[in-house]
């Protein structure tokens, strides 16, 4: 066998191996794989463990004195600290804001004519409180007499709920949402003489977190902080294959 004659017949073999494993390359991609997809979900109730109270406080001052209107106010600062800090709310927690002023004014309308009279100045005092205290903080917040009777106007309050360990809790929500949809999988095919393979692709859903029971939901997800008890869902879109 000359040179020339070995060398073509190399590259016979090669392009005949080549043509094979390219054949069955296509073969399997072009072989019908049955799947089945399904829906998991799964949800679980739980109990937030850290609060942020957002508070407002106001004074106002009838006559044209600036300086009396910041004492009072700062005076009714010092006195919800001091409630604060009767509860174990750490000096670090409590966050205050700097101080609205706004002039106020009389409206009066004689003979035809509108006209504004000063009146004196209205100044907030906006801050939050973030702690673990959660009771504490609802009582002292659901209870506005006792801090009114020390002279604290609460002009606006609001409390949002949260859940320090909220991370750990979605993924181990979905990982039993996975289960389910495995679990319903099986179900379908349980009067069938198929069987349940491997699995093909996970996409998980957004996280709906909503107080109990509620039906509200959103394409990009629920996080309601407005209540303390709240319930967490998540759906996992699941396709497996089928033997």
């Amino acid at each position: 066998m000359t040179e020339n004659t070995k060398i073509v017949f190399v590259v016979s073999i090669g392009l005949i191996v080549s043509s094979l494993i390219l054949g069955i390359f296509f073969y399997q991609a072009q072989k019908e794989v049955n799947t089945i997809k399904v829906v998991g979900l799964a949800s679980r109730a739980f109990v937030a463990d850290r609060v942020k109270w957002n508070i407002t406080i106001e004074e106002e001052i009838s006559e044209d004195n600036l300086k009396k209107g910041y004492l009072q106010l700062k005076d009714s600062t010092d006195k919800l600290k001091a409630e604060l800090k009767a509860i174990d709310i750490k000096q670090e927690d409590i966050n205050i804001k700097p101080v609205n002023v706004y002039k106020e004014y009389d409206y009066i309308n004689e003979k035809g004519r509108s006209s504004k009279v000063f009146r004196g100045y209205r100044l907030q005092q906006h801050f939050y409180v973030i702690s673990d205290k959660v009771e504490e903080i609802e009582e002292l917040n659901f209870d506005p007499i006792k801090l009114l009777d020390k002279g604290v106007i609460i002009e606006n309050s609001n409390l949002q709920y949260f859940y320090s360990k909220i991370d750990q809790l979605k993924k181990d929500i979905i990982s039993e949402a996975m289960v389910n949809a495995k679990e319903r999988a099986n179900k379908i095919l349980e009067n069938t003489d198929l069987s349940l393979g491997k699995t093909v692709s996970i996409k998980s859903g957004v996280f709906q977190i909503t107080e109990p029971y509620s039906t509200n939901v959103s394409s990009g997800g629920v996080y309601n902080t407005s209540t303390k008890h709240k319930e967490i869902r998540v759906t996992v879109h699941a396709v497996f294959e089928i033997d």
